[in-house]
């Protein structure tokens, strides 16, 4: 079984501390979250890239498909993205915290906060934070840590 480099689809330093409006943007703005994207839009039409890889185990499914993926640059990802008018904006911040418990899951030693303005304001934006569990020892402390980081 071949896995992916989970390095080429995992970058969350310039969404820490800011907010963040919509989905679209979120991962656009990074080709590392472009790639995992692309990899997620498995009812965008004419997406090549659709579930090229299992994002709970990182098990390559379309070798092909992840190969081109993993060497495409941030324009190159762009202008696809562009040329075909693909649009995913909805639900926002459930899709971004999909992809903050993707990174949880495959980067045990970190653990995202966030507070969202849009349900009951006009801000509409996620605000995120960063929280390092590397004082815990055990699985089971970072994920109660990490629960109650939800809980709060």
């Amino acid at each position: 079984m071949d896995i992916i480099n989970k390095d080429l689809v995992i970058h969350y330093d310039d969404i820490v501390d800011n907010e963040n409006y919509n989905n679209q943007d979120f991962y656009v703005s990074n080709v590392k979250r472009l790639r995992y994207k692309l990899n997620d839009l498995d009812w965008i039409k004419n997406n090549k890239f659709a579930n090229c890889f299992d994002p709970k185990t990182l098990e390559i499914k379309n070798v092909d498909a992840w190969l081109e993926l993993s060497k495409a640059s941030h324009e190159e990802l762009k202008k696809l993205v562009n040329d075909n008018d693909w649009d995913w904006l909805g639900d926002d911040f459930d899709d971004m915290e999909n992809y903050l418990s993707f990174v949880e899951t495959h980067k045990p030693e970190v653990a995202f906060s966030h507070k969202t303005g849009g349900w009951k304001s006009d801000d509409e934006y996620m605000e995120i934070w960063l929280h390092d569990t590397t004082q815990f020892k055990t699985d089971a402390e970072r994920e109660a840590y990490r629960q109650g980081l939800k809980d709060a």
